[in-house]
């Protein structure tokens, strides 16, 4: 029995290891300057028109974790062409489930978000309609770089007019 207990305290610290790698503060971020800020409260982020990109993220989840690198190296090589969207980092440990940012728990649950990880778009003109479109439906742009970019290259180009096709 003591032979069973160290394997299963070896496994348990190995997961554990690799849990934490990818694991963030639960709260909302805006990506500035090269990295995500955590900001103290949401209530004036979407009342502003504007572009936003917005990542949903958990903690506990194996596709967060390896989609994340992915997504930042995206945000990094991109970095002036996505310069007027705003982006934006949601993360909770388990959706609204396991959140203690009731910011966090606020937005995973006002736009329905019940997979991750999952990429939204939201435009919101001057008169505060939004026009939200789900970009994680192609599962495939989730998996590639070059998908991811061109995804959110293309977005940008047809729906918010912030990249001009010449270029780019």
């Amino acid at each position: 029995m003591p032979r069973l207990a160290i394997v299963l305290r070896s496994l348990f610290r190995g997961i554990l290891s690799r849990w934490g790698k990818n694991r963030f503060e639960n709260g909302v971020y805006i990506w500035r300057n090269g990295s995500f800020e955590k900001v103290s409260s949401c209530e004036e982020l979407f009342k502003n028109p504007g572009n936003y990109i917005i990542y949903f993220h958990n903690n506990l989840c194996p596709h967060c974790r390896r989609f994340h690198p992915l997504f930042i190296s995206t945000l990094e090589t991109l970095g002036e062409i996505l310069g007027r969207a705003i982006i934006v980092r949601v993360v909770c440990d388990w959706f609204t489930s396991k959140c203690s940012d009731p910011d966090a728990r606020k937005l995973f649950s006002e736009l329905r978000v019940a997979e991750s990880p999952k990429l939204v778009y939201v435009k919101i003109d001057a008169c505060g309609v939004k026009k939200i479109l789900d970009l994680s439906e192609d599962i495939s742009i989730l998996r590639s770089l070059e998908r991811l970019r061109a995804a959110l290259l293309n977005l940008l180009r047809e729906e918010a007019g912030v990249v001009e096709s010449e270029g780019v």
